[in-house]
């Protein structure tokens, strides 16, 4: 157990390099055998390479329905994603290498926080798979029926709710992809939005995206579990669509979405900031898609920044300049990071999980159900009078103390990115 712990509170800053280099072929490994699990649970690299399919198609389509042609879109898109992250990473080395005591520790932390997320969720699949397949004695994939039992509920969710709903008018033509584009925007800005105002699903949802203070597309830690999140989302957008169809022309939006695609590898690159911004027809394309350095400001961990550019999908930010949260980039890139760039504790397992060690931990200490309501239910304002910060290295505060760096923390993990 002690042996555990140490592991999970670790830092990357405190480690040398060779110890870096065990913990990196550590996670390597844990990777590794989570992808041979993963491939090999029944369909061999079909399953593989349906997931892949399966990837593409969420990516490119924007509320799941059958679409052809994205194969060879999503070839285009993958290719272009490679390119825009081999530009950056080579732009971004020159740049940092003087400072690579300082960033090398954050770069590795959450970039093993990425490969921690993604053998989480393949296990996660593996798990409830083989759990029906020991109830139901078919067992040959899995990852494939752990991964349909989420499918199944996303679908299930919107036919629940879009089902009973009549169609109030069929939008056409051009107008149609204007439509989707801006339903699609209005589902992710208030996901979004709620991600950084609910005290719930800013710890353990979003707070882990917003930790790096130096980004480069893979260091960007995604969300454990944030699949779950994204229903509600796709409900939403399925119901403006149930009661306003369209007749939209799937290729141009796949072509947008491609775009859009392409463009969104500069939203967390700090080298590809300065070259994006200096471009007029890059910077223009991302102000267009709601992408680079107009999402990268969106980081910024300055605290009146803290609400901005929350649109991830255009056009030109709409949803933002309707609600009052735009703002327009610098030329050059704003430090970036947590609000108040507070000292954390450079664990993988640490920058993951440490908003559910937290939630735990206030719930256990505090006492009534008002306060534990507010706890899980209330705003990112809220601090409940027991508290502890995991990931700055488990500072506790209490009434009695009066103030101290906690209570400095609960401004940190607001949503000041």
């Amino acid at each position: 157990m002690r042996f555990a712990r140490r592991i999970w509170g670790f830092s990357l800053a405190d480690a040398g390099l060779d110890r870096r280099r065990h913990l990196n072929l550590a996670f390597v490994a844990i990777a590794t055998l989570s992808g041979g699990a993963f491939v090999g649970t029944g369909g061999g690299f079909e399953t593989a390479i349906r997931w892949l399919q399966t990837t593409a198609a969420d990516k490119l389509q924007p509320f799941g329905g059958a679409m052809g042609r994205t194969g060879t879109y999503a070839t285009i898109l993958a290719m272009a994603v490679l390119l825009m992250a081999s530009v950056g990473y080579s732009l971004w080395v020159p740049i940092y290498g003087p400072e690579r005591k300082k960033w090398a520790p954050v770069v590795w932390a959450n970039a093993l926080a990425n490969l921690l997320e993604m053998a989480t969720t393949a296990c996660l699949f593996l798990l409830i798979g083989a759990g029906i397949g020991a109830v139901s004695g078919f067992g040959q994939d899995p990852y494939g029926a752990g991964q349909h039992v989420f499918q199944s509920l996303r679908h299930a969710a919107t036919q629940l709710v879009t089902g009973a709903l009549p169609a109030v008018a069929v939008i056409p033509g051009p107008l149609a992809i204007l439509f989707l584009v801006l339903v699609r925007g209005a589902s992710n800005y208030w996901e979004h939005r709620l991600c950084h105002t609910s005290r719930l699903l800013w710890l353990v949802v979003h707070r882990s995206h917003h930790i790096p203070e130096y980004l480069t597309p893979m260091i960007t830690p995604g969300v454990v579990f944030g699949f779950l999140f994204h229903i509600p989302a796709l409900v939403f957008s399925a119901v403006l669509l149930a009661l306003f169809p369209t007749d939209a022309n799937v290729t141009i939006l796949i072509v947008y979405y491609t775009i859009w695609g392409i463009t969104a590898q500069a939203n967390h690159s700090t080298a590809l900031y300065r070259l994006v911004y200096r471009i007029p027809i890059f910077k223009q394309l991302c102000h267009c898609f709601a992408t680079g350095p107009y999402h990268y400001l969106h980081h910024s961990a300055h605290r009146d920044e803290m609400m901005v550019n929350l649109d991830l999908v255009g056009p030109f930010m709409f949803w933002d300049r309707l609600f009052g949260t735009y703002k327009a980039p610098p030329p050059s890139p704003p430090t970036i990071g947590l609000t108040h760039s507070p000292d954390v504790l450079l664990s993988p397992f640490v920058i993951l999980f440490s908003g559910y060690q937290q939630l735990a931990y206030e719930l256990r200490w505090n006492k009534g159900w008002t306060v534990r309501a507010k706890i899980v239910f209330g705003s990112i304002a809220y601090s409940p009078p027991i508290t502890r910060d995991f990931l700055t290295g488990g500072l506790k505060r209490s009434v009695s103390e009066g103030a101290s760096r906690a209570d400095v923390s609960t401004e940190q993990l607001a949503p000041g990115q």
